[in-house]
């Protein structure tokens, strides 16, 4: 096990995944991924619920859609106090927008990717190879994902 991959492990040696997205049907789609992937996920619906759920947990990655509620923290706010708060933390932006404006933001964020929605099984493997995260299911070889086409 590499320092990258020790580090985002929990005390249980598992890999945590929190979701930070206000709708309630991506948010099952994105944590049903997840789950069947074997990684624990936490789900938050705000920005607020969300930051306060990363400062009282160890996680391995932290996905946000950059268009939260619009009455609360939206998801460059939630960017900007993980990374002044915990840089070490990857975050990945998940959003339904393309705007001219997006692979800006994401380079200023310090983002590790953007993943557009509907995220689909591709998408969370080629995640996991940018991440160094095992891929944990669906009996491939190593216990790591196969390398995208």
């Amino acid at each position: 096990m590499n320092e990258r991959e020790h580090a985002w492990r929990d005390y249980q040696g598992e890999y945590r995944v929190l979701i930070i997205e206000d709708d309630k049907d991506d948010q099952f789609m994105l944590r049903r991924i997840f789950e069947r992937h074997g990684y624990l996920v936490v789900a938050a619906t705000t920005g607020e619920e969300g930051l306060e759920k990363c400062w009282g947990d160890h996680f391995s990655v932290v996905l946000v859609n950059l268009k939260l509620s619009p009455t609360g923290m939206n998801g460059i706010a939630v960017i900007e106090a993980i990374y002044l708060r915990a840089p070490h933390i990857p975050v990945v932006i998940v959003t339904g927008y393309d705007y001219p404006t997006l692979a800006y933001e994401a380079d200023r964020l310090k983002v590790l990717m953007t993943v557009k929605k509907p995220f689909t099984d591709a998408d969370f493997r080629n995640m996991l190879l940018k991440l160094k995260l095992p891929h944990r299911a669906n009996g491939y070889a190593n216990g790591t994902a196969p390398t995208p086409a």
